[in-house]
């Protein structure tokens, strides 16, 4: 996402799912079955339950907003943590779901329906992900994780 603008992620996600859709401010609180959008120009991370926020910085000339924040996720939700790999281009999010495997957490990666193949095909390329899936497979996998995760609370 550009720097520069603001966001209409949240109001095209809201169009497309049942879920409250929320751009992050820090210190929110994380809610189950909510979607949040992180802003421009910014990394996000976890503690404590609660989303933090900081200045996004150029690593090896790229953002790695993705890889910052799964980074974040993994040793703190372990197995239960899972990352979603879609549409975008460069290479972001491929380091992070090794990040996830390694504490036990679920991969996804989106198939050759992506528009843009060079974020999910680099998460693919590096062995790291569990599942290779349109879209539409992926929410329904993760509908009937949530599901099971609810009954078993």
């Amino acid at each position: 996402m550009a720097p520069d603008h603001e966001s209409i992620l949240p109001e095209l996600l809201e169009r497309k799912t049942s879920m409250p859709v929320r751009q992050v401010e820090n210190g929110m609180m994380v809610k189950a079955d909510n979607v949040y959008v992180i802003p421009p120009n910014t990394y996000m991370s976890i503690a404590d339950g609660h989303l933090r926020l900081s200045p996004r910085v150029k690593a090896d000339g790229a953002y790695h907003s993705i890889d910052f924040f799964l980074n974040a996720l993994a040793p703190i939700y372990k197995h239960k943590a899972i990352a979603v790999i879609l549409s975008g281009s460069a290479t972001d999010g491929s380091v992070g779901v090794q990040s996830i495997k390694s504490e036990g957490g679920i991969t996804f990666g989106q198939d050759a329906s992506a528009k843009f193949m060079g974020m999910p095909l680099s998460a693919i390329d590096s062995g790291f992900i569990d599942f290779i899936l349109p879209p539409k497979a992926n929410n329904k996998y993760e509908d009937e994780n949530n599901q099971r995760r609810k009954e078993n609370n």
